[in-house]
């Protein structure tokens, strides 16, 4: 039996509904996740995403602020990351760790800042997949994929758009 699950994660995609079609069709994957500023109308994002939050600029979205899932044992707490902290805090390996470990989740998810990164700790990751239409910080346009097997996180990489 195969038990490899593909995770495909998205944030701040700003209205480029043609860029998530196009990850969407293209990318395989079993689940689609999005960390907010998607600023497109909720039923795009019911119809392409399994799990979603809203951003600070997703004013008119039914989303909520945060998520807490769980996939094949996995746990997860998805936001944006505008009420977490700061854009420094956001990319600040200490503070992201204390926010991982008060969420009790393997795997927190935010965007924001647009700058894709990965922190890695005993406990768990911290992932931000970027912006699929403005990056930031010298960043590629990107989007990630998170890959797991057997209850196990085995791989985590962000995927830079061509």
């Amino acid at each position: 039996m195969n038990n490899i699950v593909k995770i495909l994660v998205l944030s701040d995609i700003h209205g480029n509904t043609k860029i998530l079609q196009k990850i969407i069709d293209n990318v395989e994957h079993d689940y689609s996740i999005i960390a907010g500023d998607f600023t497109c109308d909720d039923s795009i994002i019911n119809k392409y995403i399994n799990f979603a939050v809203r951003g600070n600029n997703d004013w008119n979205s039914s989303f909520k602020d945060e998520l807490d899932f769980e996939i094949n044992g996995i746990k997860f707490h998805l936001e944006h990351g505008h009420l977490i902290g700061s854009y420094s805090q956001l990319d600040n390996y200490e503070f992201m760790h204390k926010v991982l470990i008060d969420q009790k989740c393997d795997i927190l998810i935010h965007g924001h800042t647009h700058i894709p990164k990965i922190f890695e700790y005993k406990e768990g990751l911290v992932m931000n997949p970027g912006s699929t239409t403005f990056p930031r910080g010298g960043s590629n346009a990107s989007y990630a994929i998170i890959t797991i097997n057997q209850n196990k996180i085995v791989e985590c990489e962000i995927i830079d758009i061509k």
